[in-house]
């Protein structure tokens, strides 16, 4: 199970513990029966470990709790993805791809540019699923890879992190790209008073609560978007 997830190195561990890594991310996972029917998983990343015991509601402060096979199979497969997101596979891939490579003139850093969007694009689709969280969008075509605070304001560990990041469907990227519209620190959707009603009846058709769930890593990120947001909205008033 573990293999057809990405896990294909078996580590040597104690009696009744398979811990698994893989050569494609960092990271090992340990598993083992919590009783005849469940599964306990311990990640050695703290930020993959946390963010899987957030998605998959365990309860408890150490393990990650999985109600039989079929669930282990799942929780397996999101440790393998967010050990390639998190906490800092990206920006180590991009230093070893951009080593060496000038940015003297505006070509060369646009070549190192796309290369960086192409490693956060991937990091973002493993976090997000490959859909986008709030309309649940899964046509890649759809997709924007869309950085919290811009690559230009940003430095490299930030323009890397994930957790500057959303996987947005192209209609909302546009709108949190400009600002008209934010998250709030609860995970809460809010879009600007600067929209027309069509053009928020196609973002929010439904007109109801839009909400993301949210890892602490995004609080900084989204503080700085809200900030920008509340001023744009200040002035337009």
């Amino acid at each position: 199970m573990a293999a057809q997830q990405g896990f294909e190195l078996v580590v040597p561990a104690a009696a009744g513990i398979l811990t698994v890594g893989s050569s494609l991310v960092p990271g090992t996972i340990s598993i083992h029966r919590a009783d005849a029917s469940a599964f306990l998983l311990d990640v050695d990343l703290p930020l993959v470990a946390a963010a899987l015991r957030q998605e998959f509601s365990t309860g408890d402060d150490q393990f990650v709790r999985a109600a039989g096979e079929g669930e282990l199979y799942r929780i397996i497969g999101r440790a393998f993805q967010l050990c390639g997101a998190l906490p800092d596979s990206p920006l180590r891939t991009f230093e070893l791809e951009t080593n060496g490579l000038p940015r003297t003139t505006e070509a060369e850093r646009l070549v190192v540019q796309r290369i960086g969007q192409e490693i956060f694009r991937k990091a973002l689709e493993s976090y997000w699923d490959r859909r986008c969280p709030i309309t649940g969008v899964e046509d890649a075509a759809l997709l924007r890879a869309s950085h919290i605070i811009p690559w230009a304001e940003s430095t490299d560990a930030e323009r890397l992190d994930v957790y500057n990041g959303l996987l947005l469907a192209a209609h909302l990227d546009a709108a949190f790209d400009k600002h008209l519209m934010t998250i709030l620190p609860s995970g809460a959707v809010t879009f600007s008073s600067r929209l027309s009603g069509p053009a928020l009846a196609i973002l929010n058709a439904g007109n109801g609560a839009l909400q993301v769930q949210l890892a602490p890593g995004h609080a900084p990120y989204l503080e700085r978007h809200r900030t920008r947001f509340a001023e744009l909205e200040s002035a337009w008033m």
